[in-house]
């Protein structure tokens, strides 16, 4: 990474993706970018969601679009549905979360490496 801002967008779906974001992901991603943001996609028409992907490609940073396997039988299916539904989105930027992980954030407790005691999320 050169020298300069740097930032990270972290594309989820919605509430439950941002929380498992904001306590897992965010703190690593915090290491090698200046500013991690987090936006929601799922309220959102399809073509925002390209804009914003058009935008964070014209200023240089980084993007990692965070998805469910909800109707598809695996993650190749998953990732290629995604990514062909909003223009400009690379297919090597989608990542998706398995179920058990969707699991976890739902029932608000995270086991983190280095903690005494799970972390639990107030709503």
């Amino acid at each position: 990474m050169n020298s300069g801002y740097h930032r990270m967008w972290l594309l989820v779906e919605g509430a439950d993706d941002r929380r498992f974001c904001t306590v897992v992901l965010c703190p690593t991603f915090r290491i090698h970018y200046d500013h991690v943001s987090i936006w929601e996609y799922s309220q959102q028409k399809r073509s925002k969601l390209a804009a914003l992907v058009q935008n964070i490609g014209s200023m240089s940073d980084d993007y990692l679009l965070i998805c469910d396997m909800d109707a598809w039988p695996c993650v190749t299916e998953t990732k290629e549905a995604v990514a062909s539904g909003v223009l400009g989105l690379s297919w090597d930027r989608v990542a998706v979360v398995r179920r058990e992980i969707e699991a976890s954030v739902r029932s608000s407790t995270f086991t983190t490496y280095g903690a005494s005691s799970p972390m639990r999320l107030e709503s």
